[in-house]
């Protein structure tokens, strides 16, 4: 039963994500989310109470999600900066292609960033900080002022892609949502500002980056319910 309710429960958040997704957040009504799930109207009431209720739940379930795939990406001490880099990149870049409207939501809608956006941005920054001390250990000829100042370009280069999605599109010939144009520019990228890791080392880690990027991939399918 316990499982049932928790099944249930999870295909009406992922039916309210699928209602932000489509037409944007002012849009979503529990008609519409009833309809995406394929349950009555009174479900939404008997397993979240209201609407506002269950907006609550997905974010709190989507912010939840994000939060654990931040610490699996970290989890591997012996990845190299580069390759950790490019797993976040690439983790970061679809999840921005692939739920626009929700990231628009975090950060557009006052009452939504308040409660959740700011949490958002405490754990990327935190992340931030244990790369930058990954890559201190590994270069000490940088300053901190460099490596902060290179991972925060990085960072802006890959969303500026997303940002809106087709903003560069006809320049660069880079389709943002293709995923090998996606590893493409990341490496791209990496190459330029982490110049000074060894290549036989990044060659080295491919298939544990691979690896984590299924690992994580599998969980942005939003299959596991707080």
């Amino acid at each position: 039963m316990v499982q049932d309710r928790t099944a249930v429960k999870t295909r009406i958040i992922l039916a309210t994500i699928e209602c932000i997704e489509k037409d944007g957040y002012n849009a979503v009504t529990t008609r519409n989310v009833a309809l995406a799930a394929g349950v009555n109207n009174a479900a939404i009431n008997y397993y979240f109470g209201s609407k506002d209720n269950l907006l609550e739940e997905t974010f709190t379930f989507t912010l939840s999600h994000f939060f654990v795939d931040l610490k699996e990406i970290l989890k591997d001490h012996d990845l190299n900066a580069y390759c950790l880099l490019k797993v976040f990149l690439a983790f970061l870049l679809q999840g921005f292609v692939n739920y626009p409207n929700m990231v628009r939501t975090y950060f557009l809608v006052p009452a939504v960033f308040q409660k959740y956006g700011r949490s958002f941005l405490r754990q990327f920054e935190q992340f931030l900080e244990t790369v930058a001390r990954r890559i201190q250990k590994e270069n000490a000829a940088l300053t901190e002022r460099e490596i902060r100042l290179s991972l925060l370009q990085i960072v802006s280069a890959v969303l500026s892609l997303c940002l809106p999605l087709d903003f560069f599109h006809g320049f660069s010939g880079i389709d943002p949502k293709d995923p090998v144009m996606q590893m493409v520019y990341i490496d791209h990228l990496l190459t330029r500002y982490l110049n000074w890791v060894d290549p036989h080392d990044i060659q080295k880690d491919e298939q544990k980056v691979a690896q984590l990027l299924v690992k994580i991939k599998n969980t942005q399918v939003f299959d596991r319910p707080d």
